[in-house]
């Protein structure tokens, strides 16, 4: 049995709004389509006034619930980018992001189990959603 101390210890992991900047992407386009599964065209036209690098925290005081934000089927990426959203970009461990994705799991259905080190793997990885590692 492995044990917390056990644990091969992670960085932490935010999205780099200043990331999506530097490729010319928009970040609010992103974020867009997952907003409206939060309350639709009005939630969305709040949030999407606010500056870029304030627009998470917004985001973050939408009320989510258990109505599926976060599916067990979705792409593992995506469920890490919601999560995100969830928490207002709060920086985070691969460790972390496990948990809380398992009690979103727990809650909507069957979920399935996912390893610290693969998470660490696919976001030290990504290129499409703007996952970096915090600044110590």
């Amino acid at each position: 049995m492995v044990t917390e101390t056990d644990e091969p210890k992670f960085p932490k992991y935010f999205i780099d709004i200043d990331w999506h900047l530097g490729q010319q992407r928009s970040f609010k386009v992103l974020l867009r389509s997952r907003i409206l599964l939060l309350g639709g065209e009005k939630v969305v036209a709040g949030i999407m006034k606010k500056d870029d690098r304030k627009i998470l925290s917004a985001v973050a005081k939408v009320k989510f619930n258990d109505d599926g934000f976060i599916p067990p089927d979705l792409p593992i990426m995506e469920a890490v980018f919601r999560l995100f959203m969830t928490v207002g970009n709060r920086p985070m461990t691969p460790v972390e992001i496990r948990d809380l994705l398992m009690e979103w799991w727990r809650e909507v259905g069957p979920y399935r189990d996912l390893e610290p080190q693969f998470l660490n793997r696919m976001i030290d990885n990504d290129e499409f959603y703007g996952f970096r590692q915090a600044p110590v």
